[in-house]
């Protein structure tokens, strides 16, 4: 069982039970001031993006000059480009709530984080990896502490700490391998969290148990984990056996009681599995948005006898599916971090060979926009 402080018990609130909105109501907000974004970043190479809580900017890390990665941030419209000082090597960061900080680890595994105001980066303490998570106050955040002793092996733990890089607890994830790419959530007014991990027998969710790590599936064959608005449940979707029959499973995790319970979603989605002889060759990625409502899917889909990554969109209980991008030279060209929605759900961000695009969830409204270079300084934007 997952322990919670009594007040983390006494502020639990329930699921929120309204249901999953009309496909018309979405498509009308969704069209609102969304249009699809292409930030060429030449001749760098985006490689990462996320956007900001407010969804004013976007997040992203490029390849620079001289091959590494680095982080840089732009205004949601493409405007205003800014590097991010000290930031050689990092893959991907993180907001935090207000939007005043990124949390990063650069090549060194030195914690650091970045002030907007002044343009400057600190660190806080070494020896970190990615993923990395904010607490919803942004007083705490959590990451990979590795600890190396002389010529021993390396060890590991997911730790939380505060905002001066000070360690709060920890739980060893012993031989547990653990991606930048996965998330890290921190189960809301608690101090625990929950992440994905992989072993020999394949991937599962994890949340941290006091001081120690506790396995909650057992299937190995997870594709996506996020929460609902409350907060107070986990949700992650299974890949189907078979996926000319079943393409995916969600289920719900009642994080005070520790329960499970399998969510309502159909066999078959009419873009991917119709009948049983249509069907992908396989499911990448799942991401949820933050209020529980809908979610991403990348599948690897043969078109006209070429085999392609595909990217949807579709309400948490399958209904209103959209295609949305098709990436170029996939499946061999699969993205190193999966597309994002923003914090209200209304907005997908992704990349797609060294470019950035965003759009409406459903990927209406197209505009291009081009940034010729990624300066220090910030930058004019010319729209074509």
């Amino acid at each position: 069982m997952i322990h919670t402080s009594r007040i983390a018990q006494a502020n639990y609130k329930p699921a929120n039970k309204s249901t999953v909105p009309k496909a018309s109501m979405l498509r009308a907000s969704l069209a609102l001031g969304c249009s699809l974004l292409s930030l060429a970043l030449a001749p760098s190479v985006a490689k990462a993006q996320r956007f900001s809580q407010d969804g004013a900017q976007i997040l992203f890390s490029r390849s620079d000059s001289s091959g590494g990665a680095a982080l840089a941030y732009a205004n949601s419209d493409g405007s205003g480009v800014q590097m991010i000082p000290n930031s050689s090597g990092s893959s991907m960061g993180v907001w935090s709530p207000d939007g005043r900080f990124v949390l990063f680890v650069d090549a060194n595994k030195n914690l650091r984080l970045f002030t907007r105001e002044t343009q400057t980066t600190r660190v806080l303490t070494t020896g970190v990896e990615a993923p990395l998570s904010w607490r919803e106050d942004g007083e705490a955040f959590a990451g990979i502490k590795v600890t190396q002793v002389g010529n021993q092996p390396p060890t590991r733990a997911l730790c939380r700490f505060d905002i001066e890089g000070h360690i709060l607890g920890s739980a060893s994830i012993g031989n547990l391998h653990v991606e930048p790419r996965y998330l890290l959530r921190w189960i809301t007014n608690t101090d625990e969290l929950a992440i994905f991990a992989r072993n020999a027998e394949g991937t599962d969710c994890y949340v941290t148990d006091s001081n120690r790590m506790r396995r909650v599936t057992t299937s190995h064959d997870l594709r996506g984990l996020g929460m609902n608005a409350g907060g107070g449940h986990l949700i992650w979707a299974r890949r189907g056996e078979n996926l000319r029959y079943i393409m995916m499973t969600l289920y719900r995790y009642d994080t005070v009681f520790s329960t499970v319970e399998r969510m309502p979603f159909p066999q078959r989605l009419p873009l991917l599995n119709p009948n049983a002889q249509t069907a992908p060759e396989s499911i990448q990625d799942v991401v949820f948005s933050r209020d529980g409502e809908h979610l991403l899917l990348t599948a690897v889909v043969k078109q006209s006898g070429a085999s392609g990554l595909n990217l949807y969109s579709l309400n948490l209980d399958g209904s209103d599916m959209r295609f949305v991008h098709r990436f170029a030279n996939s499946p061999s060209n699969i993205p190193a971090f999966p597309a994002q929605f923003s914090y209200d759900g209304k907005r997908v961000v992704w990349q797609d060979q060294g470019t950035l695009f965003v759009s409406s969830a459903d990927g209406t409204g197209k505009n291009r926009i081009t940034l010729a270079s990624t300066e220090r300084k910030s930058q004019s934007v010319s729209l074509k």
